[in-house]
């Protein structure tokens, strides 16, 4: 039996996007070119298309690194827990 997860109720939007297209509303959404914010985090300026046009999928640790760049945070949201993930 599957059991029913309690949310908390927000005003906040809840959207659902593969973790390619995340890394791509993102970066839309800080205004910065992909090759700024690769190079805010210190890699390669194809860093961040590798993940949007590519085709690769970012590691749960790299996404997190960028979204933490990017201003945002990746939570785990279930069994009435809601779980910060961090990278370090």
């Amino acid at each position: 039996m599957r059991r029913r997860i309690k949310r908390m109720e927000s005003n906040v939007r809840k959207t659902r996007l593969t973790p390619r297209a995340v890394v791509g509303y993102m970066v839309n959404k800080t205004g910065l070119s992909k090759v700024e914010l690769s190079k805010r985090l210190g890699k390669s300026a194809t860093y961040i298309n590798r993940y949007t046009t590519d085709g690769s999928i970012p590691s749960l640790n790299n996404l997190e690194i960028i979204a933490a760049e990017c201003g945002y945070e990746i939570h785990l949201v279930g069994h009435d827990e809601d779980i910060l993930v961090v990278s370090k």
